[in-house]
């Protein structure tokens, strides 16, 4: 059975594209600002999606949410 998961990726200037990682599925604030939890590779902690539509739903407002995110991508993977 198919799951998604969350890729997410910043602009700097210092760098033209970070990337941040696979969301964890948790956010943490610093300074007044909010950034999500990432791994750089998908773990057992990678937060999971049972549908395409309900992990853009989320990319949709972490991208609202943390101004740092530029980019977001939703990847298929198995269980």
């Amino acid at each position: 059975m198919p799951e998604f998961v969350i890729y997410l990726s910043t602009e700097s200037i210092s760098y033209p594209c970070n990337d941040y990682g696979y969301r964890r599925g948790k956010t943490y604030n610093h300074g007044g600002e909010t950034f999500p939890i990432t791994d750089l590779q998908i773990t057992d902690s990678t937060k999971r999606y049972s549908s395409k539509r309900r992990a853009e739903s989320m990319a949709r407002k972490l991208f609202d949410r943390c101004e740092h995110i530029s980019q977001w991508h939703v990847k298929e993977t198995q269980k």
